[in-house]
């Protein structure tokens, strides 16, 4: 398969070796990093956790408002 698709793509047949050297170390590669991507979600932590807030105006009064009733949040790491 891989060879048709270097024929296919017209490449020189001299660049055959390479493209099926870059293609097994591809799949070779995929379930290591497949495996670290797993990882690092697991360790990754909330960047802010915010948990059950509660925020009401006017309590008391006629004009009580409830803004937050037990709302959470939380954000994950940005990437930099």
């Amino acid at each position: 398969m891989v060879y048709q698709f270097v024929l296919w793509l017209k490449m020189p047949s001299e660049d055959m070796k390479l493209f099926s050297a870059i293609v097994v170390a591809i799949f070779l590669a995929i379930p290591y990093l497949k495996e670290n991507a797993e990882r690092s979600v697991k360790i990754m932590a909330y960047a802010l956790e915010i948990q059950d807030v509660h925020k009401v105006f006017n309590r008391g009064t006629i004009n009580e408002k409830v803004a937050l009733n037990g709302v959470n949040l939380n954000l994950n790491p940005g990437i930099s």
